[in-house]
């Protein structure tokens, strides 16, 4: 019985240090796991100012390029700005000139005008000629030909409108691709289908001429429309032929077999429900539908734009309003 005893106590110690030793490689553990935990979160702080460090760089960056942008929109306007100023000094001279002159033309033409008067008035013509010819000089080296051939319009406007006029382009582009679904039934069906699609400089000069250097959509809206129907023009017709066809029919017939009855042969009869081919005449409708593009250009030249309005859009259209990079998709 005490043997028994000593082995019970001797398995209890043992059981006892082998637990200590598991609670102190345990204690051990989490002393290393804290240890770890504490160091990521050392980490995650440094990355976290790192971060945040980057995102000031990247706002810092984003707002001196936004800047930059503003400077260069507000450099461009106000060469714009100066541009239409220019244009239209060069404008009211040329007006006052021809005003001037009308008047000087009517008091050459009084009957109370004598010899010396007459005389007098010529002196001033040349005198007022070369003043104004000063000016045109003057105002020239501000704008001259350049104010003459640019765009006056806010490029945002421009844009705008010329994406106005896509879009009804890309309706008119919907209607005729649907011809076929539309006017459903014909036999045949012949479309020559111009290509759809324009020159937005041509259409910029245009507009800049129509509207005295300025516009916006909607101030355009209507006119758009006037331009879309005078470069389009949209044709149909249904031509119908009487043609001839060979068919399938079928019908009864009547036909005979030869049968012995009380030893004579006897013809008789019986019905038969056969195909056979015959020839009819039917209609055969043609639908034809043809769409031209007469392009901007040509309807610039058909609106009976004045002489001094068509050198206008000429000298725009040739420079592309100085802008070439507008239409960039052009």
């Amino acid at each position: 019985m005490a043997q028994h005893d000593d082995e019970d106590k001797s398995v209890a110690e043992e059981a006892l240090e082998e637990g200590a030793d598991l609670a102190e490689k345990g204690f051990s553990f989490g002393n290393k796991v804290r240890s770890k935990s504490a160091a990521q979160g050392g980490y995650g702080k440094k990355m976290h100012e790192r971060r945040a460090e980057a995102g000031k760089k990247r706002k810092t960056e984003e707002e001196r390029r936004e800047a930059a942008r503003q400077a260069a929109r507000k450099h461009a306007e106000k060469i714009r700005q100066e541009e239409k100023k220019a244009w239209q000094t060069e404008r009211e001279t040329a007006q006052g000139v021809g005003t001037l002159f009308s008047k000087i033309r009517e008091a050459a033409n009084s009957e109370n005008l004598g010899a010396f008067g007459t005389g007098f008035l010529l002196m001033i013509v040349v005198l007022v000629a070369s003043s104004f010819a000063s000016c045109a000089v003057l105002f020239g080296s501000a704008g001259g030909a350049s104010s003459l051939s640019s765009y006056l319009s806010n490029d945002a406007d421009m844009c705008t409108v010329d994406l106005e006029y896509e879009n009804m382009e890309i309706w008119l582009r919907t209607t005729t691709s649907a011809i076929e679904r539309d006017n459903p039934g014909r036999n045949e069906y012949q479309l020559d289908i111009a290509a759809i699609g324009h020159d937005p400089y041509d259409l910029a000069a245009l507009l800049t001429v129509l509207y005295d250097g300025d516009y916006n959509a909607p101030l355009v809206a209507q006119r758009l429309q006037e331009i879309l129907d005078a470069q389009y023009h949209l044709t149909t017709r249904e031509v119908v032929e009487r043609r001839t066809r060979t068919v399938t029919r079928w019908a009864w017939f009547t036909r005979y077999t030869e049968e012995i009855v009380d030893g004579e042969m006897v013809r008789m009869p019986y019905q038969s429900y056969e195909s056979y081919e015959a020839t009819e005449t039917y209609n055969y409708v043609i639908y034809h539908a043809k769409l031209t593009n007469a392009g901007i250009d040509e309807v610039a030249r058909s609106m009976g734009l004045t002489d001094d309005q068509l050198e206008w859009y000429d000298a725009i259209r040739e420079a592309l309003g100085n802008r070439e990079d507008l239409f960039w998709h052009y």
